[in-house]
């Protein structure tokens, strides 16, 4: 038996020998197929999360410290549930929560 014939029947061979790491350019691309714009991630693969802001129908939303596992998973719909309610919804500032008035801008929304 030659060793290409052995490699190929180990169990080694199961597992990847290059990591399955996520890239920004990744996260753009999938989340631009999905319809939104403005799109900002932060990937980090040590801690395997990703900070994320987006924006769909001139709403932007933000995520933080969302776990790549769950992120494989989620729909539109799903990232736009997850996303954080501090950020508003007209430039990306903090804004009053009691009165949804933003901070930067002074608009309702």
């Amino acid at each position: 038996m030659n060793y290409d014939n052995w490699k190929l029947m180990c169990d080694r061979d199961e597992m990847r020998y290059a990591p399955n790491e996520l890239t920004m350019q990744e996260v753009e691309k999938h989340l631009t197929n999905m319809g939104f714009i403005d799109i900002n991630p932060d990937v980090c693969n040590t801690t395997h999360t990703i900070n994320l802001g987006f924006e769909c129908e001139g709403i932007y939303y933000y995520i933080a410290n969302l776990c790549q596992d769950a992120y494989n998973d989620m729909s539109a719909k799903d990232l736009i549930d997850e996303a954080d309610e501090t950020e508003t919804a007209c430039c990306g500032s903090s804004y009053c929560a009691d009165r949804r008035l933003c901070y930067h801008c002074n608009e309702h929304f």
